[in-house]
């Protein structure tokens, strides 16, 4: 495992890069897929291929940023053991192919809405409003929905503290061993997590009245609320995050996705014709 030059002690600091990315890309051509990097108190490990990553063991601890700030509830940071497997078995569920052939209806009824309105807010709309079908059974059908919002709002959250440096009792643990009310973090992480739980929360206690009283249709959430999801260790929060995630982290990566096609097509006009001519090839446009 290859370890670019840093400072002695604190490697890089007590931050990664402001245009880490790209640094790591560069550090990658130069020293290899696997890199150990040094930042504050943890070294971080950066894999930069599927292949690689079988080298890989767990995730940095988060005493704030995983633990406090999520109640150790989100997937993402969760470190790898027996709950990271339940959640995952949970999510594949929805990721299978079988469930997955049951979006198209939905996939094509949203992009044809898409298609004759404004493009930006609608793409993030088109986006929320398949994973939410999909996954809550409620379609999105405006803009500024009030569940675009909440998403948006966590989704920005989650982003700042996932950062390195955001929580100095995450880069310098022995803080830790402080009395509380000397961490200078706590009293922003309770606020954080709050505000995460109670995202999460709203959604699923209104999708568990839905199901209660008939009018839930058939979707993934539905599904969770009347498994055995408690016998298998879990509780009314874990799955009120793994909902909250699956919508949220999926319409968030589905949309920036989609606005970055748009934008590296409307940059590159050859580009643009070349994927009309193959999707007119295989769907011919309507008059």
């Amino acid at each position: 495992m290859s370890k670019p030059i840093g400072w002695p002690w604190i490697g890089l600091g007590f931050s990664l890069p402001a245009n880490a990315p790209e640094v790591f890309r560069d550090w990658t051509r130069l020293y290899g897929e696997v890199l150990r990097i040094r930042a504050g108190w943890y070294n971080w490990v950066i894999v930069s291929s599927p292949e690689a990553s079988a080298k890989t063991s767990s995730k940095p601890p988060l005493p704030y940023g995983q633990e406090l700030v999520s109640g150790g509830l989100r997937m993402f940071t969760m470190p790898y053991g027996p709950k990271w497997r339940t959640y995952r078995t949970i999510v594949h569920q929805l990721v299978s192919t079988k469930m997955t052939m049951t979006f198209i209806p939905s996939q094509e009824y949203e992009t044809a809405t898409w298609t004759k309105r404004a493009f930006y807010g609608h793409v993030r709309r088109m986006s929320m409003s398949i994973l939410s079908t999909s996954t809550l059974g409620r379609r999105i059908h405006t803009a500024d929905h009030a569940d675009i919002k909440r998403a948006g709002e966590s989704s920005k959250l989650l982003g700042r503290i996932t950062r390195a440096g955001v929580f100095v009792e995450d880069e310098v643990p022995p803080l830790l061993r402080l009395p509380v009310w000397l961490q200078q973090s706590y009293k922003k992480a309770k606020e954080y997590s709050k505000v995460l739980l109670d995202g999460k929360l709203h959604n699923w206690n209104r999708l568990q009245v839905e199901v209660n009283n008939g009018t839930c249709i058939p979707c993934f959430s539905r599904t969770l609320v009347e498994s055995d999801f408690r016998e298998q260790g879990l509780v009314e929060a874990d799955a009120a995050w793994i909902v909250g995630g699956l919508v949220e982290a999926g319409s968030e990566t589905t949309s920036v996705t989609l606005l970055n096609v748009i934008l590296h097509l409307a940059a590159y006009p050859a580009a643009q014709a070349a994927a009309a001519a193959e999707g007119a090839a295989v769907v011919p446009p309507t008059s």
